[in-house]
Parts: structure tokens; sequence; C-alpha cells
């Protein structure tokens, strides 16, 4: 995957974080912590990081350390293409992969409704997730609950979107987009959304789940659903239960209930194929 633009990071200084100065030397550091091994990604990683003098570490590894990586510059702007193909290097769950897919559609859906970059919303839609395979224990216990509703397993999605967010600093995602995606984890960060990107991305990934299932009770056919029978289903709390309402009326300040169900259905719709969807 060849970056669209040369970038070099700068990371804060401390004592023990200095890797070298060249870019030779980033490569034999990089290959270390991650699993970058061939020609080709070794090529990509020498064209992606011009050390320079500055530092560069990872925050993922305990061989170097931790320090903060503040980009220089932007680095790759990926199409759909690359995005999708970047994320089925992390997931290979296919069910998983179509709901990427699904957030993805809804984001460029809204986006062109709200004349944001659609193109980078997408992406932000399909990447969300890229980690959730890679920190699996880590989602999957979340412990019983106190009288207070407080889950007992402190540990409980807490790694979720943070490595998400390394995986796409390295192969050179726009830092902006990587933050937005570590911060979508609702379970930390419920409540601080205000920008329209994050609270869109919140909206769009529970009701891919409740727009998927409409289809699945029409026998897979999305185009017999509607904006009505999304609203109708989005009020009975036991259908699709795992579609978190809270989140997708978030959306409300931004764009209308209503609105939004068919925005998402028509994002959607767009891909439907992709889908397994008729």
């Amino acid at each position: 995957m060849k970056p669209m633009i040369a970038a070099r990071y700068a990371s804060d200084t401390k004592p023990g974080s200095t890797i070298g100065n060249t870019a030779s030397n980033t490569i034999r550091i990089i290959k270390a912590v991650t699993p970058m091994t061939t020609s080709r990604s070794r090529a990509s990683i020498h064209t992606l990081f011009d050390t320079g003098g500055y530092r560069f570490t990872d925050p993922l590894s305990s061989a170097i350390t931790k320090t903060r990586i503040v980009p220089w510059y932007n680095i790759t702007v990926m199409d759909k293409t690359a995005s999708l193909a970047l994320l089925r290097t992390h997931i290979h769950d296919e069910h998983l992969v179509r709901h990427c897919r699904a957030t993805g559609a809804i984001m460029k859906s809204a986006a062109r409704h709200l004349r944001e970059d659609d193109a980078a919303w997408e992406r932000i839609g399909i990447l969300h997730d890229i980690d959730f395979e890679q920190i699996h224990g880590d989602s999957k216990n979340p412990g019983g609950s106190s009288r207070f509703g407080i889950l007992t397993n402190p540990s409980y999605m807490q790694q979720h979107g943070a490595v998400g967010k390394e995986i796409l600093l390295l192969h050179g995602i726009d830092p902006d987009e990587a933050e937005i995606i570590r911060r979508h984890n609702h379970l930390l960060f419920n409540g601080s959304y205000t920008r329209p990107v994050e609270i869109v991305l919140q909206a769009a990934d529970s009701i891919s789940g409740l727009i998927t299932a409409c289809a699945l009770v029409k026998g897979g056919h999305l185009s017999d659903v509607s904006v009505k029978t999304i609203t109708r289903k989005a009020k009975e709390k036991s259908f699709a239960a795992g579609c978190d309402r809270d989140r997708i009326a978030l959306i409300a300040p931004v764009i209308p209930l209503p609105e939004f169900y068919g925005i998402a259905l028509s994002g959607m719709m767009e891909i439907r194929g992709e889908l397994e969807l008729s």
C-alpha cells in the first residue's frame, strides 16, 4: 500500500525513546513490533518514516518507551477499495465486515446530506472496528452489573478504539480520522461528542444493525424496508436489542431522527449487494 504523500512523525522527547537517524534503522525496529515482514511492507515503511533525527515510538510495544505520536503531515488517502483491503487484513468475520461496510455507507450518505467530505466519512465508517478481532478478549466479558448498573469488569472494552488508532497510524491514515475512530468507543467517551462526524458515527454504528435486522425479517429484502418500518422497529426494545437506541438518538441535534432513518436506509441501499441483501 503506497502512501500518496510522504510524511514524518515527531514525538515527545523522553529518555530512551530515540530509535535512530536512518530509515533503515526505523524499519528494523518496526519489524520487531509489527507483522510487517515483506519487502513491499519494508518499502512502504521506508517511504512513510524518515526519522531524520526525530523519534518514532509504538505505544503498543513494551520494547519502546511510550510517547505520544505527533503527526507532521497527513500521509495516506485511501479510497473505499483500499480501506476495505486494509480492514480485511485485520477482520475476518464476514458479519463484522458487512457491519463496517454498512456503517461506511451510512456515514457517506449523511456526509452528502451535511455537505461534508463523504469519502473521508465513509473511510471512517469502514475502518471504525478494525481492531475488534485483535482485542476480542477485551470485548467479550463485560461481567455482571452492580446495583447501579455499572459493569463489574473494569477491563471491558478499554482497548477498543485505542488499538484501532495505532493500527491506522501505522498505515498512514490521517491522524484526525484515527482519533475519531479511537473516540468512537462510547463506553469510554459517551457524553463528549460535539463534532458532527463523531455524532453521526455513533448513530451509524447502531442504526446499521437495526436496518439490517429489519431487512432480515423481510426475507433479506432491504428494498422492502421503509422509514416507517425502521421507526416502528426502533420503538420495540426487544427487536435487535444490541442496537443501542440511545446512540442513535444522539443524531437529533444534527439531523432529525426520521430524516436520518431515510438517509441511513438510502446509504445502505446503494451497497445492498455488498451487504448480501436485495
